[in-house]
């Protein structure tokens, strides 16, 4: 995934734009929560809202104090905005943290009469009134946090969203696991299978293994799944030299995106950028993922 700051946003005469939905500017959250969102945007990647850029890089961004981001960030966890997942390496050093931008109103659905009637003319208005009797049964449950965990599982399994329904056997383990954890470690869990070489593919049968009832079968899978999205597989043994060298080319691409050649401090890095396919593959990747595996065992393998 691309974490730049303009990958993600839309494009037009007047260039690189984001879009901010009208429930949040509507909402009781102050005009910098706004804005922070509205930065976060810009890195998210379009299919899972997952992005990662670090807080004195926000703090920058929009010209203010790294107090006022973690301010302005519970706003839009509050708000239904925006999840955090706070991250730490092997060491039990911090990381920077991973978001999960939320484009759909979270507390959205349809009034009990299924619409609010026009005193004048009688007819049905709002939300309801543009819906369809499908949409109307599902909206209620569907909002919130299990929708959140479900919209970051299709976009870290690639699945087409318009062909991938949240049943009644997805919406149960979703729950069952919000139960026991924060929705920002079911959410980091969903989206972990990618850092376990095994389940993405690295197997005997070269078969992918990312079914929801997998990833969320039981507590051992789900602290699993999360810690790998942490950057803490249990499988795999990783450096913290290692991974602190690749969170340094994340924070360059979130940074500067194509527009900037780095030059790398750490002669380390540019072989472990070149066994990948280097440094625009990385600001060009859908997915950081299976990148981050091969850079961090190029890198151990210098001298």
């Amino acid at each position: 995934m691309p974490d730049t700051d303009t990958t993600n946003r839309g494009r037009s005469d007047t260039g690189p734009f984001v879009i901010v939905p009208c429930w949040l500017v509507d909402s009781d959250v102050s005009h910098g929560a706004v804005r922070l969102y509205a930065v976060l945007s810009s890195y998210a990647d379009n299919q899972s809202g997952k992005c990662w850029p670090s807080r004195s890089t926000l703090a920058e961004r929009l010209g203010a104090s790294v107090d006022s981001i973690d301010r302005w960030g519970r706003e839009l966890v509050d708000s239904g905005a925006l999840v955090i997942h706070r991250r730490s390496d092997p060491e039990g050093g911090s990381r920077s943290n991973l978001y999960f931008v939320h484009r759909v109103n979270p507390v959205a659905a349809p009034a009990p009469d299924g619409g609010r009637t026009d005193a004048e003319g009688g007819s049905r208005t709002g939300t309801a009134q543009t819906r369809s009797s499908s949409e109307l049964e599902e909206t209620p449950r569907d909002s919130g946090d299990v929708r959140t965990v479900f919209d970051a599982w299709v976009g870290a399994t690639h699945r087409d969203p318009s062909r991938t329904k949240l049943d009644a056997r997805r919406r149960r383990l979703i729950e069952k696991a919000l139960d026991g954890y924060p929705v920002g470690d079911v959410v980091a869990a969903v989206q972990g299978w990618e850092q376990s070489p095994w389940h993405a593919g690295e197997n005997p049968k070269g078969k992918v293994y990312n079914d929801l009832g997998l990833v969320l079968r039981d507590s051992e899978k789900i602290e699993y799944f999360r810690d790998c999205a942490g950057g803490m597989p249990v499988m795999e043994l990783v450096s913290s030299a290692a991974e602190q060298a690749w969170d340094d080319v994340l924070a360059v691409v979130a940074r500067f995106g194509r527009t900037h050649k780095p030059e790398w401090e750490d002669p380390k890095v540019r072989p472990a950028l070149q066994a990948i396919g280097g440094y625009w593959e990385v600001c060009n990747a859908v997915n950081v993922g299976p990148l981050r595996a091969g850079f961090v065992a190029a890198y151990r393998e210098q001298p």
